[in-house]
């Protein structure tokens, strides 16, 4: 028996994403019990604002949760995969003459505008099963597996938890063609939560390319704010190799 069959309530997080979208496929035959939650970050690409009207009119229950990513990130800085202390906001507190930008660990900024958010909304709606795309395959997942249950009692469940990112894909293709996003293909497997992350660079260089082409004044907007977060890596590395190679007197 599948743990679905087993609770009367759940929630699927959804992202718009390949994974979380084919696990929202693959649980049809339950979406009577199923609450499916949607993070609109106030930042997400209109492809993904789009595709959720259309789940939202084919699924019975769906929220919709808000959260400003551009207001937290305006007072916490961009989020980014290099941070150097001196630009966080603690740096910039304790250095207010500093003409470096403002930057945040993407972590952080996942957690503020998505991770909680959605949790909080989790446990609002009282369910005793949470459904995630969550693979054994992906690169950056929670040190959690399928099975797992809470400190309140709620059981996780991956569906797809021994799928590859293709075999999201093909499933997608195969059962709802029409609510693969337009951005994936080679180097481009992550989701669009929010067109102007500067983090996670490693993968999704496809989804700059994309950009490029799709959405070219966010695409530039980005490559600034990519600029910025470089310019300031370099300074600390420069910093750095100066203190190693500096000799003694």
């Amino acid at each position: 028996m599948l743990p679905i069959e087993e609770h009367k309530a759940a929630v699927l997080q959804w992202s718009g994403g390949k994974d979380s979208t084919a696990t929202l496929l693959y649980c049809k035959p339950w979406w009577d019990k199923i609450n499916v939650l949607w993070v609109n970050t106030g930042a997400a690409f209109p492809e993904v604002v789009d595709l959720a009207a259309r789940v939202k009119d084919m699924v019975p229950r769906f929220f919709e949760v808000k959260t400003q990513q551009p207001a937290q990130t305006a007072a916490m800085g961009y989020p980014a995969d290099v941070v150097t202390a001196r630009s966080t906001a603690l740096g910039k507190l304790l250095e207010p003459a500093s003409q470096r930008p403002k930057l945040q660990l993407h972590w952080d900024c996942c957690a503020a505008n998505i991770w909680l958010p959605m949790d909080r909304a989790t446990k609002k709606l009282g369910v005793s099963l949470i459904i995630r795309g969550q693979k054994q395959a992906d690169k950056i997942r929670p040190p959690i597996d399928d099975g797992y249950i809470d400190e309140d009692g709620v059981e996780y469940w991956f569906p797809i938890r021994d799928w590859s990112g293709e075999d999201s894909l093909n499933y997608i293709r195969e059962h709802g063609p029409d609510w693969l996003l337009p951005h994936y293909g080679p180097g481009s497997m992550t989701g669009l939560d929010c067109w102007d992350c500067s983090a996670y660079v490693f993968e999704n260089f496809g989804r700059y390319e994309w950009m490029k082409k799709a959405h070219p004044e966010k695409w530039e907007k980005l490559r600034a704010r990519l600029e910025v977060i470089s310019r300031e890596a370099d300074s600390e590395i420069i910093m750095l190799h100066k203190g190693i190679q500096r000799k003694e007197r």
